[in-house]
């Protein structure tokens, strides 16, 4: 969407107003609208019926910064990409459930609560492969920690992306491969 590196988010806009085919294109991939499903369904959809526009505006983070781009993990509910826009659909849903009527609510909510868990149990039961896979391997796991705790702190160290968090406080940390010289290497 950024035609010259000059422009940042200007250039964005440009784009967009200047070639909204493109960004319809991009914007409603298949993958795209299962997120939008993943997102939308559980708050009813509420947070796109407002008899107030200028509400809308609290959903351009959520079009810029999850359904625009092409990287795969900014429209992937895995990943920290959709806190911030989780934020503001519900906060959307609230305010707009909250000028409907009582009746309209009384449909509303139980939908939503069934929508949740619905797609909760679906999306994350896949998920529960790696729980399954720790639990089974525990002793491993134990066994590997004990050798990563036994790196000392200060030594420079070069480390598979899997272990990288669990060696993060150590003075000198490169993910695995690197050119740098390092003392310890950990690969996965």
């Amino acid at each position: 969407f950024i035609t010259s590196e000059e422009e940042g988010l200007v250039g964005v806009i440009k784009t967009i107003l200047l070639n909204p085919g493109y960004m319809i294109r991009e914007a409603f991939t298949e993958d795209k609208i299962k997120f939008l499903v993943l997102m939308l369904l559980p708050a009813a959809g509420l947070c796109l019926f407002s008899r107030k526009l200028s509400r809308l505006l609290l959903l351009i983070p959520f079009l810029v910064v999850n359904i625009l781009p092409g990287y795969e993990y900014q429209h992937s509910i895995h990943f920290q990409y959709v806190f911030g826009s989780t934020a503001l659909i519900f906060y959307l849903s609230v305010l707009n459930l909250r000028d409907m009527k009582p009746a309209a609510r009384r449909y509303l909510l139980p939908l939503m609560v069934t929508a949740s868990v619905m797609l909760c149990i679906s999306n994350m039961s896949p998920s529960l492969y790696y729980m399954r896979s720790y639990l089974g391997n525990q002793e491993t796991h134990q066994r590997i920690d004990q050798y990563l705790d036994a790196i000392p702190e200060d030594a420079s160290v070069q480390a598979s992306g899997y272990y990288v968090p669990t060696l993060s406080q150590r003075k000198t940390l490169y993910v695995n491969p690197t050119e740098h010289f390092t003392e310890y290497i950990v690969l996965d």
